[in-house]
């Protein structure tokens, strides 16, 4: 299986949509970038849109660190809680709430960030991402 790298070259770069996603050999467009390694619950397009809220925290926090890593691989991705309370309506999941961990690996070094995803019927899904100390 191959891993993804990701380039990401500054934060301004990033806010201008330029971050650059390899996979080996080609480049994937920026817009759709692949998640793989690991378990989620979500989508295809809520893993990427969680990859991207994700890449743009680390960016900026290495950027207010002062720290010139410009190399991102997500190396893993684990549910540490399973939904509760959960409610469907048909195949669409209106309610409930799960906790995963996403594990970047920046410029050699192992980053975890804890997501929170919350599904509300009028609001659809949402999540929040923090450092998982």
């Amino acid at each position: 299986m191959r891993l993804l790298i990701f380039h990401c070259y500054g934060l301004l770069s990033l806010l201008l949509s330029s971050c650059a996603f390899h996979n080996s050999s080609r480049a994937i467009p920026s817009t759709t970038p692949r998640v793989s390694p690991g378990h989620s619950l979500g989508s295809a397009t809520l893993q990427r849109d969680t990859l991207s809220h994700i890449l743009f925290t680390d960016v900026i926090s290495t950027n207010a660190a002062h720290e010139k890593c410009q190399d991102r691989t997500l190396t893993k991705m684990e549910v540490l809680e399973r939904p509760q309370n959960v409610r469907m309506d048909g195949r669409k999941l209106v309610q409930g709430q799960w906790t995963e961990r996403w594990t970047l690996n920046r410029c050699g070094k192992l980053v975890a960030y804890r997501v929170t995803y919350i599904a509300e019927e009028k609001t659809g899904i949402s999540y929040e991402v923090k450092p998982d100390q």
